[in-house]
């Protein structure tokens, strides 16, 4: 016998998921001025085979940003990489998250240190021809390496 058909109320509304599942808006660069300031301001640039992450630390909470998050994710993959949407969309997915995964991490060490960070992943296009678990490798390997925000927050911490 088929079951019934479910009520309205019994489907999770769009965007509606457990607290701390989801990647939200105010952890994302979005608009160009913030991506350019990362570009221009950046105090450190970490490069892997398949991505380019440029890291901008801050003290103060700048007039323009309208969130009080202390960790933001932009992801950039250009044409470049691929023309196809498709594979674009597959590489930002896996950067983000990877981001969400660590999010609560990265926000008690830029609170521990009284910072906030902007962090760009820019692909390469090498990054086209990887599957997803070499591009998770290279991720992981970057968030727990190279860019582990508590060592590099301690650096700039002075400035």
């Amino acid at each position: 016998m088929p079951d019934a058909p479910k009520a309205e109320s019994d489907y999770p509304r769009k965007g509606h998921l457990a607290l701390g599942c989801c990647f939200q808006k105010d952890s994302r660069l979005l608009k160009t001025t913030e991506f350019q300031q990362v570009f221009q301001q950046n105090q450190l640039t970490i490069k892997s085979r398949y991505f380019v992450v440029l890291v901008f630390f801050y003290h103060e909470l700048k007039q323009h940003h309208k969130t009080n998050k202390p960790v933001r994710l932009g992801a950039v993959v250009s044409k470049k990489v691929s023309k196809r949407a498709v594979d674009r969309n597959r590489i930002k997915r896996l950067i983000r998250e990877q981001f969400r995964q660590r999010l609560s991490t990265l926000q008690q060490q830029a609170d521990a240190f009284n910072h906030y960070v902007d962090i760009v992943f820019i692909a390469r296009p090498a990054a086209k021809q990887a599957d997803n678990q070499q591009l998770h490798r290279d991720i992981n390997h970057l968030w727990i390496n190279r860019l582990n925000p508590l060592q590099q927050c301690e650096k700039y911490s002075s400035h």
